[in-house]
Order: C-alpha cells, then sequence, then structure tokens
C-alpha cells in the first residue's frame, strides 16, 4: 500500500508504526486509519515480528477523529468513519503480539481510547490526556470507555463535562500508561517492545485472549472461561517458544 501518512519500519523483531496525520493535533482521517489498519495487518502475518511499537507525530500522540464539517457531512460518510475507528480499536486491541505505545505527546478523545487499547505505554512526561469533544459541543462516547475503565465515575463527568486535562503522572497512576519515560520515549518503548518480543508470543497471545473475553464477566464466569483456556493451552502443541 502507497501510505501517505503511515511510516512502518523494521527493526529486528520489532515493527514500528508512526502515524503522522495532515491535520493538526495529529487526528485520526479515514485514509489514515485506512493505512494504520494496512501496517497492522502486515505486522499480523509478518512471521519475523515478534512486538508492534506504535507513536504518533510532533507533540501530538493522537487527539481524536477528524471528520470535517460533521455537521454538513452525509450520513453514509458518518458511518464510515465510525465503522473505521471502531474496526481500527478492535484490530490492536486483538493483535496477537504484544504492542506498545509511545506517547510522544498530548492524548485526546478517539486518541485516548485508541491507546487504551494498547497492552504497555510509555509516555513523555509533559503529555496532557483529556476528553475534548466537549469543545465541539459532542459528547465522548467510544473515548469515554478508556477512562471509564480507569477511573471513578466523578474523574470521567469532570472530564466529559468540564475538559479536565489529566497529567502524565495521574495517567500513570490510574493505569492508563505503565512509566513516564526519564529519557527518550521511543527509546524507552522499545526497550519494552524488545523485552515482550523476547516472551512465548503464543502464550502472551493466549493472555490477551482470556482478558478480552473475561472481561465484564462475572468471577465464576472468569475461572470457567480460565479453565478452559488453561487446558487448551496445555494440551496444544504451539506450547514450545516460538
Amino acid at each position: 500500500m502507497d501510505c501517505q501518512y503511515v511510516k512502518l519500519e523494521k527493526k529486528g523483531a520489532i515493527r514500528s508504526i508512526t502515524y503522522h496525520s495532515d491535520k493538526e493535533q495529529n487526528l485520526l482521517t479515514i485514509q489514515g486509519m485506512q493505512e494504520i489498519l494496512w501496517a497492522i495487518e502486515e505486522c499480523r502475518y509478518d512471521e519475523d515480528c515478534r512486538a508492534l511499537l506504535f507513536t504518533g507525530w510532533d507533540d501530538c500522540f493522537c487527539m481524536g477523529g477528524y471528520l470535517g464539517d460533521y455537521k454538513n457531512q452525509g450520513a453514509e460518510k458518518i458511518i464510515q468513519f465510525a465503522d473505521m475507528l471502531t474496526e481500527l480499536h478492535k484490530q490492536m486491541s486483538r493483535f496477537p503480539k504484544p504492542t506498545v505505545a509511545a506517547v510522544n505527546g498530548h492524548t485526546g478523545g478517539g486518541g485516548l481510547s485508541f491507546l487504551e487499547t494498547f497492552d504497555m505505554a510509555v509516555s513523555v512526561p509533559w503529555a496532557e490526556f483529556s476528553l475534548p469533544e466537549r469543545q465541539n459541543d459532542l459528547a465522548p462516547m467510544i473515548s469515554l470507555m478508556s477512562v471509564q475503565n480507569s477511573f471513578s465515575r466523578k474523574i470521567c463527568m469532570e472530564m466529559a463535562g468540564l475538559g479536565t486535562r489529566l497529567h502524565a503522572d495521574q495517567a500513570m497512576g490510574a493505569g492508563i500508561i505503565n512509566r513516564i519515560a526519564e529519557n527518550d520515549v521511543m527509546e524507552e518503548a522499545a526497550e519494552y517492545a524488545k523485552r515482550l518480543s523476547d516472551c512465548n508470543i503464543s502464550a502472551f497471545g493466549v493472555c490477551k485472549q482470556f482478558y478480552m473475553t473475561a472481561s465484564g464477566l462475572s468471577y465464576e464466569q472468569q475461572l470457567e472461561i480460565g479453565k478452559q483456556y488453561l487446558v487448551t493451552m496445555l494440551k496444544s502443541k504451539e506450547r514450545k517458544h516460538t
């Protein structure tokens, strides 16, 4: 695919995707999301890829999606955008190999919920995390999911209603990111990816599947699903390090 907004690089067993939007704040466009989805698929079927690293551009990781003048957009265009945004979240969250986000700057809206789909994340210390939809008289729908899983209702409503921004240390305390980079964020995120690439990728993939499947279920249901995954994994011929 001839990409305009995505750069896919190979660094040993690590594949890195850099998203550089032509819109301010590194917003997700339909074309941009199509290119990211293409890059994800390339990495999925690349047998030499053992971990995926993703980052944004300039001072923004991603501040959400861009649909132009949405008030004058037709239903077909709006549905296409919504479908693309949800598909992007699904494909990254289901990616069978370890994923790490290098949060190079401010993150908000759909970019914040997209960040939640990664297994691990390292952020620059000055990054802010927000739900900016209120600036356009909109309610955060998909983006609210990310903070809903990490914060209390009161914090969620403050972010959505008042536009309160969280600093990197608050985001780390809530589990949105794993650590704050002391030096170069890409180098430290790449080190995470390298360490993850050395693990049993098949076992890690099963762990991700279980996490997604069991989320929101009762304790008893989680135990039953965990038992099924355990039996399947122990019987599998894929237990060896791949």
